[in-house]
């Protein structure tokens, strides 16, 4: 595992370079042998521990990292579709990735490499938990909280992506016999995210109480816990604590839906994510060492500046049949006339006539003028809509069927789209319901990344999820099986002789 390999050494001199430069000017000028600092030197003090969370945020939200995991909402859904001349990106949208596709090989956007660095850079700071000095307990909790919710979130893609996987809690200290790990039971991983998550819960403040904008909160923690708790093992599965966790994050009253929908995704609305009420977590920049977030909006530019999206029939067909021009018109981009056109003049009018991708894009500029690669968003992981609906999933599952209340949480977020209230023949029994929570979620949570894991924790992957021709949107087969899982990439099995692959790849 080449990434795996070199990765503590890098670690290491990412944060012996970051405690340098935020030190003082005396022991710049005049170094104490900074060639042979020790672990305890490293971890003692807040400006160090600030260093080391930077290591673990920035490897988090690294661009790539949430635009290969939001084209997850591609994967075998014929309801969204992609341009542009990036095979690998036709090949996961039609359902047929494989081991040697780019999105498993291209070190830049291989989904394996990029959720096991932050895993490395947080087992770094969760492991040596003991040599941490000069700060308060209450302090050194909460950057060990947010390292583990870090590490849990890493291990809840990879587990759900690519089934049991290597089970890495330390970083390497023998190059010679750690670097071929063995793969883990799903029972184990998941008990790894849901022990890291408790101590987030435990731990980490209540919104507001950290100055620094990005870190993780309770919030952040409980949605996360209660998202691991529905899609568990049924060993590890646990509607009444996801039930209770959904229950407290709504009775804290510390978020709250955007009253228009549309500002979610506009900068004269919400600028950045932490400026925003229902966002509970999300990758962002911040004032502690400028935290990575990526700049994603390449995802809804033309081709070739960048990768364009557009919708297909049965999506715009779902948007038409519930009336909703409010969701519809905030996240796609309307170019049925052919106006929209781009900054550089050699590309001309690239966008094809129709409907293209409009979340995490900059449309405030004038003239209908796009500017290449100049977006000014990061993304949302968690918001406040996800917990109301994953709260009338919750309940239509315990209660065999939805309740006044879960009907009245999916008319709450309808209520804002300005979309009628739920009729009878939505809300007859558990499975007319389930029916309604996927066709809301869809069209909610658009390229949100959220699709693929929704399917596939409500049981109905398969029903959905198809393998078609990307191009002409022609539906070849429903999926199989094993295409819920990902491929293990074909480079990591060469370097990795305990590593076997997924089935049917």
């Amino acid at each position: 595992m080449t990434t795996l390999k070199y990765l503590t050494r890098n670690i290491l001199f990412f944060l012996i370079i970051s405690i340098l430069i935020t030190g003082c000017g005396k022991e710049l000028l005049n170094p104490k042998d900074q060639n042979n600092i020790s672990d305890e030197d490293l971890f003692n003090s807040a400006n160090a521990v600030s260093s080391m969370l930077v290591a673990c945020y920035g490897n988090s939200a690294q661009w790539h990292f949430y635009s290969d995991i939001m084209l997850m909402d591609e994967y075998g859904n014929n309801h969204i579709n992609i341009g542009g001349d990036n095979t690998s990106k036709f090949a996961l949208a039609g359902g047929l990735v494989t081991s040697t596709s780019d999105i498993m090989l291209n070190n830049w956007e291989c989904v394996w490499q990029l959720h096991y660095k932050p895993i490395q850079s947080c087992n770094y700071l969760i492991q040596n938990e003991s040599k941490i000095k000069n700060i308060t307990e209450t302090e050194k909790n909460i950057a060990i909280g947010e390292a583990k919710f870090l590490r849990a979130k890493s291990y809840y893609f990879l587990v759900n992506l690519f089934g049991n996987v290597p089970l890495l809690t330390k970083t390497f200290t023998d190059l010679n016999t750690d670097r071929f790990p063995f793969r883990d039971t799903i029972e184990n991983v998941y008990q790894l995210i849901i022990d890291d998550l408790n101590f987030a819960v435990t731990n980490l403040p209540e919104q507001g109480v950290n100055q620094f904008n990005g870190h993780a909160k309770k919030g952040a923690a409980k949605a996360l816990l209660a998202k691991v708790y529905m899609c568990a093992p049924s060993s590890k599965r646990d509607y009444i604590k996801a039930e209770a966790l959904t229950n407290e994050i709504i009775s804290s009253k510390v978020y709250d839906l955007e009253p228009i929908y549309k500002n979610l995704w506009t900068v004269e609305g919400v600028v950045k994510y932490n400026k925003s009420v229902e966002c509970i977590y999300g990758s962002v920049l911040s004032n502690l060492g400028q935290l990575s977030g990526g700049n994603i909006t390449y995802l809804s530019h033309p081709y070739p500046n960048g990768t364009w999206f557009f919708p297909r029939k049965p999506i715009l067909a779902l948007y038409d049949s519930l009336k909703d021009t409010v969701r519809l018109k905030a996240s796609f981009l309307d170019n049925r006339r052919g106006k929209i056109a781009t900054e550089n003049p050699d590309w001309g009018l690239f966008f094809k006539r129709g409907y293209f991708l409009k979340k995490y894009l900059n449309t405030s500029w004038k003239r209908e003028i796009i500017p290449a690669n100049k977006g000014e968003y990061n993304n949302y992981f968690i918001r406040y809509a996800d917990i109301l609906l994953l709260r009338a999933e919750i309940l239509n599952e315990l209660n065999s069927g939805p309740t006044p209340e879960a009907i009245n949480l999916v008319n709450q977020i309808r209520d804002r789209a300005k979309v009628r209230h739920l009729n009878a023949s939505e809300t007859s029994d558990k499975e007319a319901f389930i029916k309604t929570l996927i066709a809301e979620r869809e069209v909610e949570f658009v390229f949100e990344g959220l699709r693929f894991f929704d399917l596939k924790r409500m049981g109905k992957a398969l029903d959905y999820l198809v393998n078609f021709n990307s191009e002409t949107g022609d539906v070849t087969s429903k999926f199989k099986e094993y295409q819920l899982l990902l491929p293990i990439p074909q480079y990591e099995l060469l370097l990795n002789p305990n590593l076997k692959q997924n089935p049917g790849y």
